[in-house]
């Protein structure tokens, strides 16, 4: 087999365990503020939105700083950094006595974790160019199985054993992904499309050609507009993440098996979106991007107005399941296309830029919502997702409009 295929699937399973073990306690965190003595409801709301806006806002900053990095000292080593501060600080959590405490190690989370983005920077650069739709669409399916596995032990964890053992799980998880990541991953010089059409070999030039790395090629239009697409996509995706809890105990009307219901909930969201990246997303290496993630941000529209809309939990379930499939397929087809406009030796330092981006809208959703429910309704969030998915269709259709235009240019 291939090395590259071989990385690729050794990074699937590093990225499972790795979301699962995220997934096992960030559902749970409003419940965890309450177990740590805060009982305002308005309190718990926004610290809520806080412990989810400080680990984003670091990781805004460091993003790209780790991006850089990777590419002068190897994806490997920043995946292995990421896994390992993960491991000690998510331990660190099961101990912390007060809501301040938990804060700062959620703020030491997001500067010097970040292994979906280390990931991906992996692929990206070791993947053959026209293979980055499956590989990454492939490695996004483990990010949402993962996080599809996390809340489901984790509300079972917070039923039977209480929220403690959620984070100690979680850090055992996560170590085991890391021992994975250092024995068996393997880098090599960069595979182009050109080198596996032809059947030759890369050779180590191509990896380093010791020449200053030109920035100016990531600002590219087609870059650029992907990065505002996946902007858009991270805040429609982390509106109502912080509160699903806390929603779901409006819906049923009371907070008896709100934990096991947010389980699932996240779960069978997370195994459609999982669908999504292993089908909608391969289409990617066949047809025009721009073109499907247009007719996929118009499907996902009418869904979000029906969860919206919903009162009764399940009809919000079936609603919700229905948009996150097609939204599903999104970030993978705007990761690919980001990367394939990105020279080899740059990607490190892209997906830097992505993680800022992608943390930027985790940053400043949370904070919204904390605003929206506070001023009006935990289902006021739900009015956002509609609003900030015609955006999405908007930039969409002007990308489609630039590539026509750039495909017919004599």
């Amino acid at each position: 087999m291939e090395r590259w295929k071989i990385n690729l699937y050794i990074l699937w399973v590093t990225q499972v365990l790795s979301l699962m073990s995220f997934g096992l306690f960030a559902p749970y965190i409003p419940l965890y503020l309450r177990e740590l003595g805060m009982t305002d409801p308005d309190g718990v709301n926004l610290w809520t939105g806080l412990l989810s806006f400080t680990p984003a806002a670091a990781m805004v900053i460091s993003s790209p700083l780790w991006g850089v990095m990777s590419d002068r000292f190897g994806k490997k080593m920043m995946l292995v950094r990421a896994m390992a501060c993960a491991t000690a600080i998510i331990a660190g959590m099961a101990f912390v006595t007060n809501h301040w405490q938990l804060l700062i190690l959620r703020a030491l989370q997001g500067f010097f974790t970040g292994t979906v983005t280390a990931s991906m920077a992996f692929v990206s650069t070791y993947t053959p160019e026209n293979r980055i739709s499956y590989a990454l669409g492939l490695l996004s399916s483990s990010n949402f199985i993962g996080y599809s596995i996390g809340p489901v032990v984790g509300g079972l964890f917070v039923e039977t054993l209480g929220l403690r053992p959620c984070f100690l799980s979680a850090a055992v998880s996560m170590a085991a992904g890391l021992v994975l990541a250092v024995v068996c991953l393997k880098e090599e010089p960069v595979l182009t499309a050109s080198c596996a059409a032809s059947g030759s070999q890369p050779s180590e030039k191509n990896r380093a050609s010791g020449q200053k790395p030109d920035y100016k090629r990531l600002l590219s239009l087609s870059i650029v507009l992907c990065l505002l697409m996946l902007f858009t996509t991270r805040m429609i995706r982390s509106l109502l993440g912080p509160y699903m809890t806390l929603f779901v105990e409006e819906l049923l009307g009371t907070t008896q098996g709100a934990a096991s219901w947010t389980g699932i909930i996240n779960g069978v969201v997370c195994i459609v979106s999982a669908a999504a990246t292993l089908t909608l997303v391969r289409l990617g290496d066949r047809h025009s991007k721009m073109k499907l993630l247009a007719l996929m941000t118009l499907f996902t529209l009418p869904f979000a107005l029906f969860s919206a809309l919903a009162s009764t939990l399940l009809v919000f379930l079936l609603a919700f399941t229905l948009f996150n499939f097609f939204s599903g397929a999104l970030e993978p087809l705007l990761t690919s296309g980001a990367s394939e406009n990105a020279p080899p030796e740059m990607r490190g330092t892209l997906f830097g830029i992505v993680g800022m981006v992608n943390n930027a809208g985790f940053m400043l959703a949370p904070m919204l919502g904390s605003y929206i429910s506070i001023r009006f309704s935990l289902q006021g969030i739900l009015f956002l997702i509609p609003a900030f998915t015609a955006l999405q269709l908007g930039i969409s259709l002007i990308a489609v409009k630039k590539e026509k235009a750039f495909t017919n240019r004599p």
